[in-house]
């Protein structure tokens, strides 16, 4: 909630409030980016056997996930969430929370 505001707010110094697509899109792009970076220290410090097949199946769903997710937000920005009221309130949808549940359970399993 802090963050949210922290955001709005920095970006209402400059050039007005930040557009709802550019909101979503800092929202949901950089998971995956994290996710990647995650695996890839991962599998570089433990686990390095069969190393480059693990790398290649985290970096291609990544890599789908966020080729959908940005054809979506351009074309159909509802599938990934929804913004409620005239704050920067928003509802994430099935594609972007299967994604995102996927990520943490994948954390979670490399992790511990």
């Amino acid at each position: 909630m802090v963050e949210e505001k922290f955001i709005v707010q920095f970006f209402n110094l400059f050039n007005g409030p930040i557009n709802q697509m550019l909101y979503l899109l800092f929202n949901t792009v950089f998971p995956p980016l994290a996710l990647m970076c995650w695996i890839y220290m991962f599998s570089l410090v433990l686990y390095t056997n069969r190393r480059k097949v693990r790398l290649a199946v985290f970096f291609t769903i990544c890599i789908f996930y966020e080729i959908f997710l940005i054809i979506f937000i351009f074309t159909a920005p509802d599938i990934v969430g929804i913004f409620s009221g005239t704050t920067y309130r928003l509802t994430a949808q099935p594609f972007a929370i299967v994604f995102q549940i996927f990520a943490v359970v994948t954390t979670l399993i490399t992790g511990t």
